[in-house]
């Protein structure tokens, strides 16, 4: 998800306006040129409407045709570095799906070896058992003399 917020993020910032076709098209087909040589030379002549329309798609359309293709350039370059990108995001996960792999293969193969903490001693069942039953007589004994002692 985070390359592809990076993809789009990258291709937002390149931006041209939108060059119309249909218009250049028209302008390509309406034209009238004829060729012609002069003083030796061959050349193409052009009348001066069409002059006009061709110096004005030269001044207007042509920059931003050019513009098109820089800011195109510069989305491929910012897509190329996404994808080097997002390939070495898949190549550290898989790195480290590697290394977690080999960890758990670690603890699976001494995992039989493994023996638990040593309990303290008072918390081991015989003699948590055997206190418990000193105790009680003891408590038991006490109060016995207690009681013999009050009346």
């Amino acid at each position: 998800m985070l390359v592809v917020l990076g993809i789009w993020a990258c291709s937002a910032t390149v931006y041209a306006e939108k060059l119309d076709r249909t218009e250049i098209n028209k302008l390509i087909k309406g034209l009238n040129p004829v060729a012609l040589k002069y003083q030796d030379k061959d050349g193409v002549w052009f009348s001066a409407s069409d002059a006009e329309r061709i110096a004005e798609a030269l001044q207007k359309k042509l920059p931003l045709a050019l513009d098109i293709i820089d800011n195109q350039d510069t989305q491929i370059t910012a897509l190329k570095t996404s994808v080097d990108l997002f390939k070495a995001t898949v190549k550290s996960y898989d790195d480290y799906a590697d290394y977690n792999k080999s960890m758990l293969d670690t603890a699976l193969k001494y995992f039989p070896e493994l023996k638990p903490p040593e309990l303290p001693f008072y918390e081991k069942s015989p003699i948590a058992f055997i206190g418990g039953v000193v105790v009680g007589v003891g408590t038991m004994w006490l109060a016995s003399q207690v009681v013999n002692n009050v009346k």
